[in-house]
């Protein structure tokens, strides 16, 4: 091996040498400070100007993109902390107002979470964290801070089904305040619900609160269930059915409150109609 290196260097001596000459001399003329040479250095320069110039908008480019993909990274993960904050104080806003309204009520309120929606073949349908062992039974009605949500419909251990009034089949007793009219109500679609056989002679208006009437062996009365809309006259020409949407917002149900079944409860429910029956 270092015979052939050896013998490589003498066959190529003066190749090598030339190299190694041209080096040395381009070395020694770029460190050298005289005018002549420096004014040869700048027509060089200006020869390889627009070489360079390419090459380094090019490099640029490169490092350009990079920094951009580091701050795009930036901006999301400073985004995703932003959604996180906001979300965080929305629910903490909205599970302070619950708290409030379970000390401010008047009924046995259970807290409870959703813990998935769209049950039992039915986007109405939901799961809750709360049994048998919450003492929660069949037909508890289930509120939050809006109004009437549904009520629960099985109830296993630890866990329990629910059924929201945006149901085909549900049907709730209300009364539409201030002028007393009462009525069925019954989902419509989407958020809406419609009222009818109310008698023309009720002045009913867009706005007005409709509230639960008491007349049912599931929900208190005077828990909110939702606005008027619009009236419209039916056929008969003494009836009118009224429109409207509903308070809670069931695609969006997070944390509600079962009411339990208890004396208080009962009483209630029995002041309620001896009141009513008396107006009567």
């Amino acid at each position: 091996m270092v015979k052939k290196l050896y013998d490589l260097l003498i066959q190529k001596n003066v190749q090598i040498s030339f190299f190694l000459l041209i080096f040395l001399s381009l070395f020694i003329f770029l460190k050298n400070d005289h005018p002549s040479i420096r004014k040869i250095q700048m027509i060089f320069g200006n020869i390889l100007l627009p070489v360079k110039e390419p090459v380094l908008w090019f490099e640029k480019q490169v490092e350009a993109k990079k920094e951009n993909h580091i701050l795009m990274n930036q901006i999301t993960a400073l985004n995703i902390e932003v959604s996180k904050f906001a979300s965080l104080s929305e629910e903490n806003e909205r599970l302070q107002k619950m708290l409030d309204f379970k000390q401010s009520s008047k009924f046995n309120l259970l807290p409870s979470l959703v813990l998935s929606t769209g049950l039992q073949n039915t986007r109405n349908g939901f799961l809750l964290n709360r049994g048998e062992i919450d003492s929660v039974k069949i037909n508890d009605p289930i509120i939050n801070v809006d109004g009437i949500v549904g009520k629960i419909f099985y109830v296993g251990t630890e866990a329990s089904l629910g059924q929201t009034l945006a149901e085909p089949n549900a049907r709730i007793s209300v009364r539409i305040q201030p002028s007393g009219a009462r009525g069925i109500l019954q989902w419509y679609g989407g958020n809406n619900f419609l009222i009818k056989n109310i008698p023309e002679t009720m002045l009913v208006k867009k706005g007005n609160l409709v509230v639960s009437s008491g007349y049912s062996d599931i929900y208190p009365p005077n828990i909110p269930v939702g606005i008027v809309s619009k009236t419209e006259a039916a056929a008969d020409g003494f009836t009118c059915t009224i429109y409207g949407n509903m308070l809670v917002d069931f695609n969006r149900l997070e944390e509600v409150l079962i009411i339990r079944e208890n004396k208080r409860n009962l009483q209630l429910l029995e002041s309620n109609n001896r009141f009513t029956d008396d107006k009567q």
